[in-house]
C-alpha cells in the first residue's frame, strides 16, 4: 500500500469534488444539540487518475476506516484502494484509482452482482464488520473488478442499531434485514465464561449465582472451582449443575487445598467462552457491572 504525506500532496492542482472538511452535523438526541464532526474532502487528480479523500482529524468515521483497513476488510472488496494519506504518523485519508460507477442511481440495487454480495457477506462474517451504504453509486469497476468506495462507511456489528447517532442509515433495507439476522446469530453464539474459586463460601456462592443469572442476558457458563470445601458448597454446586439454552455450570472438585490462585487456574482451564470474566465468590466484583464491562470490551 502506497503512503502519501498530506504535506507533499499538491492538492491545489487537483479538482475539489467534495468540500465538507469542516462539516459538523447537530445531534438532536443530545441535551445541547452537540455537533458531530463529518468533515472530509475529495480531490480529483486528473493527471494520475486518482482520487484523494482527506479526513478532518475529528471526523466521526476516520477510525472506522482505520479499523476496517487493519482488519483486512478491504483486501478483496476494494481493489481501487491504492494508498493511505498521513499527517505525520496519523492516517487521515486514502487514495483510490479511477473507475466506472456500477450505476448512477443509488436505488438500482439489482445491478449489484450476486458474486460481489457473496464476497461481502463472507467478509462480514470473517471480520464482524459491515459496510452500511451498499448502493450502486458506491461501487465502481476498476481493472475488471468491482470495488467499494466511500471506504469509511464501515461499522462493527455491535454498532448495528446505533448508526443514527452518526447520521447514518443502512441501505438497501433488505441488506439491513440480513445484518439483523446475522447479528442475532453472532450474539447467540457469543459465550461468556465466569471463573470463580470458592472455599467454604456457600452463602456468597448463592448470592453470586443469583446475581449473575439476574443481571445477564448473554449466553454464559459458570465455572466453579471448589477448593476442598466442607460447608456444603460442593453439594449446592452440583444441585445447580444443568444445561439449558442459556447457561451451563462446570465444576472442578479439588481434592486438596490449592489456594485461590490454584483454584482460579483450574477454573480457567475448563472455560470455553469468548469472554472470560474472573469473579470472587464474595461479590467483590459486582455482577450488575457486567454489562458495562462487556460494552467496553466490544
Amino acid at each position: 500500500m502506497n503512503k502519501y504525506q498530506l504535506s507533499e500532496l499538491d492538492l491545489k492542482k487537483c479538482a475539489l469534488i467534495i468540500n465538507k472538511l469542516d462539516r459538523v452535523v447537530r445531534d438532536l438526541s443530545t441535551p445541547n444539540n452537540e455537533g458531530i464532526n463529518h468533515g472530509r474532502a475529495v480531490y480529483w487528480d486528473k493527471k494520475n487518475k486518482l482520487y484523494y479523500k482527506v479526513f478532518n482529524k475529528g471526523y466521526i468515521r476516520r477510525q472506522n476506516f482505520i479499523t476496517a483497513y487493519e482488519a483486512g476488510f478491504f483486501d478483496k472488496l476494494a481493489p481501487a484502494l491504492v494508498g493511505l494519506i498521513y499527517d505525520d504518523e496519523d492516517i487521515i485519508g486514502y487514495v483510490t484509482k479511477e473507475g466506472k460507477l456500477l450505476s448512477d442511481s443509488e436505488f438500482d440495487f439489482k445491478v449489484v452482482p450476486e458474486g460481489f454480495l457473496t464476497l461481502l457477506k463472507e467478509t462480514i462474517k470473517d471480520t464482524n464488520l459491515f459496510y452500511y451504504d451498499l448502493v450502486p453509486i458506491n461501487i465502481i469497476k476498476v481493472d475488471g473488478k468491482l470495488s467499494l468506495i466511500d471506504l469509511e462507511s464501515v461499522y462493527h456489528l455491535d454498532e448495528l442499531y446505533d448508526l443514527d447517532k452518526h447520521n447514518a442509515r443502512i441501505k438497501p433495507p433488505e441488506f439491513k434485514d440480513y445484518l439483523s439476522k446475522l447479528k442475532k446469530e453472532v450474539d447467540s453464539n457469543r459465550v461468556i465464561s465466569f471463573i470463580q474459586p470458592s472455599r467454604n463460601n456457600l452463602k456468597y456462592l448463592k448470592w453470586s449465582y443469583h446475581s449473575i443469572r439476574k443481571n445477564l442476558g448473554y449466553r454464559h457458563e459458570i465455572c466453579w472451582a471448589d477448593d476442598f470445601s466442607n460447608d456444603g458448597s460442593l453439594k449446592y454446586s452440583y444441585s445447580l449443575k444443568k444445561k439449558n439454552s442459556n447457561y451451563e455450570i462446570k465444576i472442578i472438585n479439588l481434592l486438596k487445598r490449592s489456594g485461590q490462585t490454584g483454584a482460579f487456574k483450574k477454573a480457567f482451564e475448563i472455560a470455553t467462552g469468548g469472554y472470560i470474566i474472573r469473579m470472587d465468590a464474595d461479590l467483590q466484583d459486582q455482577p450488575e457491572h457486567i454489562k458495562l464491562f462487556i460494552k467496553k470490551m466490544k
